[in-house]
């Protein structure tokens, strides 16, 4: 799959960090395991390098999935420019707030 995402995107280059799921964040948040789908055409390289228990990326709460995805995006940003853009945000939503009364 990375192949066909780097043919897609040319001549833009993009690099692919997989951000979950890894066997610490299954120890970290006790994420729910269950058996590996033996149908699957990949399940003998799969098991050989993770083991028979498989665990679904939707058992990872949103919020932190967010949050993964959030800081690894950040990473790759210009701090001063993230703080002016996150700045300028908030100062947004509290203009939206004023002007509709309420949570923005």
């Amino acid at each position: 799959m990375k192949v066909e995402l780097k043919n897609r995107s040319y001549p833009v280059e993009f690099h692919v960090e997989r951000l979950a799921v890894s066997r610490e964040q299954i120890d970290e948040y006790g994420l729910p395991t269950r058996p590996t789908k033996t149908t699957d055409s990949r399940v003998n390289q799969f098991v050989r390098r993770h083991g028979t228990g498989s665990v679904e990326l939707d058992a990872i709460p949103p919020a932190t999935l967010r949050s993964l995805v959030r800081n690894s995006i950040e990473r790759h940003m210009n701090p001063e420019e993230l703080r002016v853009l996150k700045l300028a945000e908030e100062q947004e939503r509290d203009v939206l707030r004023n002007v509709w009364g309420g949570a923005a």
